[in-house]
């Protein structure tokens, strides 16, 4: 979706349109409309030729008319997934290494929603909670909240019991060390020498012990490497 269209409709700039005839679906008009105000509300969408502007109502509900009061220029759904040419991939690459260059702390993000462990172990929703010291354990998706603050630290401590007191030497790449991994086809045992890797086992008959046994834990943690 082109972001340099979606910003001028977020600021005012220009109207979306979507008329009869038009190349596009509502779903991808949502999709747009979405992408523009992603905490507002998005009220029924009907058939005909419509230009869309965000109504600050009571009910914050947009604004469907037939007509463009403001004369402001008009986007077309089918510009929104138009490809960019070579010289605006460049063009949006570079601002967005500019953005990157500035560096952003934690901080920085104001504010921040996702999941986070409760004392109890249960895992909690949080919306728009303030990028300070106090909500630093707070992840993206429930899904990493679920494979890092439940699932890791219970298989570490399953690992260490596992391992018996041995130590896996990160730095002897003649020696093999065996973890599990995943794929498209299910977990399965990798061998490491060098990379370091907290559920290293020392013999792969160990290893397939381990995975027998916390299958289900071992997907858990997977799920949320992947989200």
């Amino acid at each position: 979706m082109r972001q340099e269209l979606i910003e001028q409709v977020k600021s005012g700039a220009a109207w979306i349109h979507y008329g009869q005839g038009e190349h596009g679906t509502l779903t991808q008009l949502r999709k747009i409309l979405k992408a523009c105000f992603p905490n507002d509300k998005i009220s029924r969408i009907g058939l005909g030729n419509y230009y869309f502007k965000f109504s600050l109502d009571e009910n914050s509900n947009w604004a469907l008319c037939n007509t463009n009061p403001d004369n402001k220029p008009t986007i077309k759904l089918s510009q929104f997934f138009e490809p960019m040419t070579r010289q605006e991939e460049i063009s949006q690459l570079e601002a967005r290494l500019a953005e990157l260059r500035k560096g952003t702390a934690w901080e920085d993000l104001g504010t921040v929603s996702g999941w986070y462990v409760a004392s109890i172990s249960q895992v909690k929703e949080v919306e728009g909670a303030n990028a300070i010291g106090l909500h630093r354990n707070i992840y993206a998706t429930k899904e990493q909240a679920e494979a890092f603050g439940i699932a890791a630290p219970q298989l570490t401590q399953l690992v260490k019991d596992m391992r018996g007191g041995w130590e896996p030497d990160w730095y002897d790449g003649s020696t093999n060390k065996y973890v599990p991994s995943i794929n498209k086809e299910g977990i399965f045992i990798e061998v490491f020498t060098w990379s370091a890797h907290p559920f290293a086992l020392p013999t792969r008959e160990l290893c397939l012990y381990f995975i027998n046994l916390h299958s289900e834990l071992l997907l858990t943690y997977f799920n949320g490497t992947t989200t």
